[in-house]
C-alpha cells in the first residue's frame, strides 16, 4: 500500500503493509548505509506510542528500497485499532556517523483508521 503523500487512511485490525517514504525538501532522501530506522506510532489520545526499530524488529519495521528513502511498516492485527481514531507517524534515522535525523521534516504522516466490515 503505498502512496506518494503523507495520509493513509486504513481498516481497523489491518495487517497490510504501509509504505512510506522519508523526503527532505521534497526529495527522497537516500537511507544507503544508514545505521537505523525507528518508526513511532503515536496515537491521537497521546497515551500509547508504539516503536520499532528495523534492526531489531526486521518482521516489523524494513528498509524496502534504500536508495528512494522507502520504508515499509508491517502491522499485527492488534497494532492499528479503531479506537485510536489515528496516529501520528515519526521516524528516527541513524545515520552512518550515529547522528539521529527525525522524519517527516514537513507535514506529519497520518494513519487514519476506519471501522472494517463484514462481507
Amino acid at each position: 500500500m503505498a502512496q506518494p503523500y503523507n495520509t493513509w487512511t486504513v481498516r481497523a485490525g489491518t495487517t497490510e503493509p504501509i509504505e512510506f517514504q522519508l523526503t527532505g525538501d521534497g526529495l527522497a532522501v537516500s537511507l544507503d548505509g544508514v545505521t537505523s530506522v525507528e518508526i513511532r506510532l503515536r496515537r491521537a489520545d497521546l497515551l500509547t506510542v508504539l516503536s520499532y526499530l528495523n534492526t531489531t524488529n526486521p518482521t516489523r519495521l524494513a528498509i524496502t528500497d534504500a536508495a528512494n528513502g522507502k520504508v515499509t511498516y508491517y502491522p499485527l492485527s492488534t497494532d492499528l485499532l479503531l479506537a485510536a481514531g489515528h496516529y501520528d507517524v515519526f521516524f528516527t534515522v541513524i545515520d552512518a556517523a550515529g547522528r539521529p535525523i527525525p522524519f517527516p521534516t514537513g507535514t506529519n504522516f497520518l494513519i487514519r483508521i476506519v471501522p472494517t466490515f463484514a462481507p
